[in-house]
């Protein structure tokens, strides 16, 4: 799942595997360094910031 900018917490994660979602992001943003345009899984699409935006919420909320 990637989040649009405007979605600031990650909701409901309770299916969610926390420890390989970093690494995940990690690894998109690596492969996909070029991407122009992110289609999240809820609201407005954007640019390769979603990506970095993504892993923050998914960090901050695995704390």
């Amino acid at each position: 799942m990637i989040f649009a900018l405007e979605q600031k917490n990650s909701g409901i994660i309770d299916e969610a595997n926390m420890e390989a979602w970093p690494n995940t992001m990690k690894n998109l943003m690596y492969v996909y360094k070029d991407a122009k345009i992110v289609i999240p899984g809820h609201k407005t699409w954007g640019d390769f910031s979603l990506l970095p935006h993504t892993l923050e919420i998914v960090q901050q909320q695995g704390k």
